[in-house]
This record gives structure tokens, C-alpha cells and sequence, in this order.
């Protein structure tokens, strides 16, 4: 469990104070949005209408009174066109039950060293239609921020049906999080990519460049003729390049996070969070299974939600240094591989094939089995 704080290590605890998360709240509660992404035909105009207006209402202020450059202008605009597919998002995420997955550290850093580049996102099957990964602050994936930057922390995760509902395809959403330089949450609405069902069927790297080229096209199909309108549209398509580029760097993490849950045999139970107090933690670990039931739901009535903290099995026996000889500790990356299966291996799943710790401190070296990515229907995990 968490409790809603700006302060708070997970971004939907975070971002729930904020204006633009109540209106989302709100739609949720209005039946405007449903928990599997649907929405009622007036939703874009009420985000454009009641959020987007007087936000570029607030911003022309701003800027007259020198308090927003006038050079950020554009930018702090694109951010908030970005609401049309925030909105429905957040809504969608706090319908299907704020569920929160918070990886293990050790777990973060195996996935880091996994390539997925030659996997698809096709046929891929998520425990709740949303959800958000946390796998905290990459230093390594980042875009500037003022004189700074800032950090990708997590990802929004969803999928929404695409086409006719009977044809069962889905588009998948994924919303960035970030963080600044001090790891505090940053408020607006961070990048966002969607991927259709042939952008699916692609290879995550393909598939990233697929979607990005699909939404820059989009906006400049619907550019207005006007210069204002000309600058807004072009630093919109530089917004969705760089949503792009910041995507390839987290995309992995994302990527081997959903392929690490969907080989799961079941989904972790919710737990108490990384800040969560020790009187709450106490209290929650001790309490009895039939007892959890309750307290779990005052809690939710409380404002607080539900954290599943997954990967702390793979924490046991990772160590980590240097061999008297003085060669250095070092990561050999994952993959996965193709393996056969079914009625005369004539079938394909995805194999992982964790990273290992070469040169561990004791000669020890993570090399364990790994988790497989297993077709619904299949007998789970080998």
C-alpha cells in the first residue's frame, strides 16, 4: 500500500493531487471513460474544452507577464494538446484498480541487460487492461529539463480495443514517467507512444519508429495554416521524435517488465510500498490473511493503493565485485530465444535467458533458470 503524496515514489500517488488527474478522476466516475479504454463521444471535446482552453488561456498570461518565457511557449502547448491521450489513460488506470507494479531492484538491472530488440509485442497478454511499472529513476534514459533533465522513473501501461470490438485487437498504450535530478515526480504529462496491431506485429525497434511515424504524419496532416499553428505543429512532431527516442531507451525495461509478468504463474499479492510507514508496514505484515481482506479495503477507502511488488525471488545469491585477479564484475546480457513447442514443436514461445554476473565477487554467477513466455492456454511457467 501507498498513500497519496507528491512526495510518493510511485507516479500515480504523485500525480493525483494535480488538476488534470481529478478531471480524469472525475471522468472515470462519470462513466465517460470505461475500464477497458472506450470512451463517450464527448470526452475530446470536454478535454479540449475544459482543460486545454484554459490552459492556453493561463499560459498566454504567463507569458505577457515574462512568468513563461515566450520561447517555451509551443512546448508548454504540445504539453497540453498531450492531455487527449493522457486523460483517458490515468482514467483507465485508476479503473482497473490503481494497480501498481513495483519491480526489485535486482530485477531492474537483469531487464536492463536483456536485449529485446528481435521481440514483437504481438499477442501479448497483461494482467489488468492497466496498470503502471515502477522500476525507479534511469540515469541513463533522459531528455533535458530546463538546466537539467529529467529521468524516465516508470511507465503507464494499457490496452484499448482497436476496430470493431468483436475482432478482439487492441491497441497498446504507454505512457512515460519521469523524475527530476532530486527524484521528484515531474507533474505534466509525460511522453506517450501507442502501438496498433501491425505496429504489434513488428520488432519493439521497428515497432517504436512505426508508431512515431504514424502520429508525426497525423500532425501534419491536421497543420493549420497559420505560422503559430505551422511552430506548434512542428514542435509537437519534435515532442513525438523525442517521445520516441526517450522510448527506445526505457522500451526495454518496458518490454522485458510485461514479458517477466506475463510468465508469472500468478500475480503477486498487494504489499506495503517502499514509503510506507513502519507503523503501517507492521501493522499490514502482521495482520492475518482474513484481516488483510479488511484492512485492505479501508485503506483503498482511504486513498491508499495497492502496490505488487514482483522480482524479490531473484534477489537470493546476487553478489557482485572482483576476483583477486582484478578483472572487473561485469554483466553478460539476457535474450530471448525461440523455443519449439506443442503438437511436433511446431509452435514458437519466447525464452528468457537471464543475464548473468560474470566474475562475481565469490565466483558465484546468477545463472539460473529462466522464466518463459508462455501462450495463453499453455501449462506455465518451465
Amino acid at each position: 500500500m501507498s498513500h497519496p503524496d507528491e512526495a510518493s515514489p510511485y507516479a500515480p500517488i504523485a500525480l493525483r493531487s494535480s488538476g488534470w488527474w481529478q478531471f480524469a478522476r472525475r471522468l472515470a466516475r462519470e462513466g465517460a471513460v470505461h475500464a477497458n479504454g472506450m470512451l463517450h463521444g464527448s470526452v475530446p471535446d470536454r478535454i479540449l474544452r475544459e482543460l486545454v482552453v484554459p490552459g492556453a488561456a493561463s499560459l498566454q498570461r504567463q507569458i505577457k507577464s515574462g512568468a513563461v518565457p515566450e520561447s517555451t511557449a509551443a512546448l508548454a502547448m504540445a504539453k497540453l494538446l498531450d492531455f487527449r491521450h493522457w486523460i483517458p489513460l490515468a482514467s483507465q488506470f485508476e479503473l482497473n484498480g490503481r494497480e501498481i507494479f513495483d519491480l526489485h531492484d535486482v530485477l531492474t538491472e537483469m531487464l536492463q541487460h536483456t536485449d529485446a530488440d528481435e521481440c514483437t509485442l504481438e499477442n501479448l497478454s497483461l494482467p489488468f487492461d492497466a496498470f503502471y511499472l515502477r522500476f525507479g529513476k534511469q540515469d541513463m534514459v533522459k531528455v533535458p529539463f530546463g538546466d537539467d533533465f529529467e529521468y524516465v522513473d516508470g511507465a503507464f501501461v494499457a490496452v484499448t480495443p482497436y476496430g470493431a470490438l468483436e475482432s478482439g485487437q487492441k491497441r497498446l498504450k504507454v505512457g512515460l514517467t519521469t523524475v527530476k535530478a532530486d527524484g521528484s515526480c515531474v507533474q505534466m504529462p509525460g511522453h506517450y507512444l501507442d502501438f496498433n496491431p501491425d505496429e504489434q506485429r513488428l520488432t519493439i525497434p521497428k515497432a517504436i519508429d512505426a508508431a512515431a511515424a504514424r502520429r508525426i504524419a497525423s500532425v501534419r496532416e491536421g497543420a493549420g495554416d497559420s505560422e503559430s499553428s505551422k511552430n506548434l505543429d512542428q514542435v509537437r512532431a519534435e515532442a513525438i521524435s523525442e517521445a520516441a527516442q526517450l522510448t527506445r531507451g526505457a522500451m526495454a525495461l518496458v518490454v522485458n517488465s510485461l514479458f517477466y509478468l506475463e510468465s508469472l504463474d500468478q500475480i503477486p499479492a498487494p504489499t506495503v510500498g517502499r514509503d510506507t510507514s513502519v507503523e503501517l508496514a507492521a501493522k499490514w505484515l502482521s495482520a492475518k490473511p482474513a484481516r488483510r481482506h479488511k484492512l485492505r479495503s479501508d485503506l483503498t477507502a482511504a486513498g491508499y493503493t495497492l502496490v505488487r511488488l514482483v522480482g524479490s525471488e531473484l534477489a537470493d545469491g546476487v553478489q557482485k565485485g572482483h576476483r583477486p585477479d582484478g578483472v572487473r564484475t561485469h554483466w553478460r546480457k539476457g535474450f530471448y530465444r525461440q523455443q519449439p513447442w506443442g503438437p511436433g514443436n511446431t509452435l514458437r514461445r519466447r525464452q528468457w535467458i537471464k543475464p548473468t554476473i560474470v566474475n562475481a565477487g565469490m565466483g558465484d554467477v546468477l545463472d539460473q533458470p529462466g522464466h518463459i513466455y508462455v501462450p495463453p492456454g499453455s501449462s506455465g511457467v518451465q
